[in-house]
Formats: C-alpha cells, sequence, structure tokens
C-alpha cells in the first residue's frame, strides 16, 4: 500500500512538472534574426543581450542601445526600434497552438510590420490605450504623447475615456495622455523619423500616397467673417 502511494505522488509530481514545463516553454517566442543590440530584462531581473537564439517570455524589457535594432519573430513580425527605444512584453499566451502577443510601449519610436496572414494575435496598450488583433504595418512614437504613423491598414483603437478611433492608412495622429486626438503631417513625420531607423526597415512612400496625402492636406476649414469655410488652400 505504501508502495502504490510513493508510486502515485512521484507521477503525479512528474506530470505537473511536465505541464508547468509544457505552459512554460509554450509561453515563449522564437527568433528568426536580429541585427543590432537589445538588452534584456527578464521579470527575475536578470539581464542579458537579446541573441537568435534567445526565446522571449512573458515580463521580458527590451531596450536598444546607442544603434537602431530590427528583431524578426519566427511568425515573420518584424520589430524596428530606433536607438534609446523601450518596450515589455506583459504576458505571451499559447490559444489553440497560436500565441497572443501582448506588447507594451515604453517609450521611442517603433516600427511594426505584422503579415496579415499570421494565426498569431497582436495586441498593444500604451497609457489607457489598446489596439487588438492587428495586421498591418505601422510607426509609433512615444516620448510625452503618442504618435502613430498607419501604413496599409485601418487601425482601430479602444480607449477607456474616448470611443473607438480609427486611423486611416498613410495617415499620421497625435494622441494626448488625456486623449485629445490630433492629424499633423504624416510626410513631415515619416521623413524626421525615417533616419532614425536601419535603411532597411521602414518601407517606401509611393508617389501614389504622397500625391495623395498632400491632396488630403491641402483640404482643410477655416473660420471667416464667422463663418466655417472648407476647401484646398
Amino acid at each position: 500500500m505504501k508502495i502504490n502511494y510513493t508510486l502515485n505522488l512521484f507521477l503525479i509530481i512528474n506530470y505537473l512538472l511536465f505541464v508547468n514545463e509544457y505552459a512554460f516553454s509554450a509561453s515563449q517566442i522564437d527568433l528568426l534574426e536580429i541585427k543590432n543590440n537589445v538588452s534584456i530584462l527578464d521579470i527575475y531581473g536578470n539581464r542579458t543581450n537579446l541573441t537568435k537564439n534567445t526565446k522571449l517570455k512573458n515580463g521580458d524589457y527590451l531596450k536598444s542601445g546607442d544603434l537602431p535594432v530590427i528583431i524578426i519573430l519566427k511568425n515573420k513580425t518584424k520589430i524596428c526600434f530606433a536607438s534609446q527605444s523601450s518596450l515589455k512584453i506583459n504576458i505571451i499566451k499559447l490559444i489553440k497552438n497560436n500565441h497572443e502577443i501582448n506588447f507594451n510601449l515604453a517609450k521611442g519610436n517603433f516600427y511594426f510590420s505584422v503579415p496579415s496572414n499570421t494565426k498569431d494575435v497582436h495586441n498593444f496598450s500604451f497609457n489607457f490605450y489598446k489596439m487588438s488583433n492587428l495586421t498591418s504595418d505601422f510607426i509609433f512614437s512615444k516620448n510625452k504623447d503618442l504618435e502613430i504613423f498607419n501604413f496599409n491598414k485601418v487601425l482601430r483603437i479602444h480607449s477607456k475615456k474616448t470611443n473607438q478611433i480609427d486611423i486611416l492608412p498613410y495617415s499620421n495622429y497625435k494622441i494626448t495622455k488625456n486623449g485629445f486626438l490630433k492629424e499633423v503631417d504624416p510626410i513631415s513625420k515619416y521623413n524626421k523619423l525615417k533616419p532614425s531607423f536601419l535603411q532597411d526597415c521602414l518601407p517606401e512612400m509611393t508617389k501614389k500616397h504622397i500625391n495623395k496625402i498632400n491632396k488630403s492636406l491641402r483640404y482643410k476649414c477655416s473660420s471667416h467673417n464667422g463663418r466655417l469655410i472648407c476647401g484646398n488652400q
């Protein structure tokens, strides 16, 4: 009887160890490529340099140094850091053999390219805003406020303080901490940020999109003698 009890206890412990090990390994993301150095601080306070063999885990805090960085995840998502930029991986969940990755933007400039055919879910949070299940190309610029440059799909932002916000393709918006949304010149922001990233990171803007942006920027509304006048200016 005592032998059976010991054997059962041994099997239970081994089963729990196996489950815990599987859950831990499942909540990690492999890397395909990395260019330049990124320091990584884990939840235990260990600081190392990110390498191609590193597995990203829950709570990892990533920070670029004096040089911009490119990271490509196993699911082909590309993340470009400008110099002195940092983000945190809040949590990685395994859901039906696919990963849900939750990023928290700390500070700096980032370019994300999330493939449209990925089965993984990519969520982003900053202050009280949240963007869920994104598959698009976009730039985040976060210092005092947050600026978003969107490339090819509508980005949908949810907030506790405001209604849903839609960021249209090839547009640039600034979002303040109090929820104020302001559209700014996307071409100016793009040209200003581009040198801060590695040359092979950001996509080129075509003449078609530049002309479209210029046309939309010329259409403005202004007050004249107490009347609101809108049109190309």
